[in-house]
């Protein structure tokens, strides 16, 4: 997946896989997205992809800017 734009100022990739602040770049839609329960939280999107990641069983997730954004590669699970 991959979203255009950069973190905020004071927020890093490393950040991403701890407890962190959110930061909404637009709360306007981050509302709207909360409000229809398409969201939990602020700030435990990123915690909850690697808690079912962990659970699955699946490859680490890699995140890095890329093309003027930050990306992310998920992985699917091991096949047995």
């Amino acid at each position: 997946m991959w979203n255009p734009g950069f973190l905020p100022e004071g927020l890093n990739i490393k950040d991403l896989s701890g407890p962190h602040p959110s930061i909404a770049r637009n709360p306007v839609i981050a509302s709207f997205f909360f409000r229809a329960g398409l969201m939990e939280r602020w700030g435990t999107g990123t915690l909850r992809m690697i808690e079912v990641c962990k659970k699955l069983g699946a490859k680490r997730r890699v995140w890095k800017k890329e093309s003027g954004g930050i990306k992310v590669t998920l992985y699917a699970h091991a096949v047995k």
